[in-house]
């Protein structure tokens, strides 16, 4: 028996779809009956922040997914302020900036979804997207505590190594998966649909009672983590 989320006829943005996990989210939400606008790359997302939602219809649900998952690049202590903020507008500005435009019509509803795709922010060394990663968890867990009341979640996923990212190009998934102890539990690389059942979930009247959350689905990977 098919599960009913109970989401048919809302309204979706969800950017990032040029990406396999994007394209994944905007193709599990419109089976679902979503009115799915989707946004490729930074560029279109900073478009709809800089000439406003009003042409978007009614948007009940927002993905940030723009983000690509990759391996975090080791940065520079001395790293210059230019490429520092650009690193934090690509993976913590941008999604905070399209989520305070499309706020306030998801308050004057009374419902809305708001889930993050974010990488890493346990550390293996110093990286900016380390930093742009925490910023957005914390950032989203303290607007919980000024929009919640108004029926909104905002809730945070955390993917593993998915197959067809840039992150998973760094790897071998034997070495991954194959060892006595392995590095995946699951004994595997993830898939996009993976993120994609998530974010259904997350986005459904059926999640309403959780918020401000960063969920993992990763097979294990992050074990030593949460």
């Amino acid at each position: 028996m098919t599960k009913d989320w109970q989401l048919k006829g809302r309204g979706a943005l969800v950017t990032g779809t040029e990406g396999v996990i994007g394209r994944a989210i905007a193709e599990a939400l419109a089976a679902e009956g979503v009115n799915v606008c989707s946004v490729n790359g930074k560029e279109g997302a900073e478009a709809i922040v800089e000439q406003g939602t009003r042409a978007l219809g009614p948007v009940d649900i927002l993905v940030n997914a723009a983000s690509e998952v990759r391996r975090p690049d080791n940065t520079p202590a001395d790293i210059d302020a230019a490429s520092w903020q650009a690193a934090m507008d690509r993976d913590f500005e941008l999604p905070r900036r399209l989520t305070h435009a499309l706020v306030p019509g998801m308050i004057e509803a009374g419902w809305g979804r708001i889930v993050n795709i974010i990488g890493p922010s346990e550390p293996l060394f110093f990286s900016a997207e380390y930093a742009a990663s925490g910023a957005l968890q914390g950032w989203a867990k303290s607007l919980d505590r000024e929009i919640g009341a108004n029926g909104i979640t905002i809730n945070c996923i955390q993917p593993g190594i998915i197959k067809g990212t840039a992150a998973a190009a760094h790897y071998d998934e034997a070495a991954l998966t194959g060892m006595e102890d392995p590095v995946i539990p699951f004994g595997e690389m993830g898939d996009a649909a993976d993120i994609a059942h998530a974010v259904v979930f997350l986005c459904s009247p059926l999640s309403r009672y959780i918020s401000a959350i960063v969920l993992p689905v990763d097979g294990g990977l992050s074990r030593h983590q949460h």
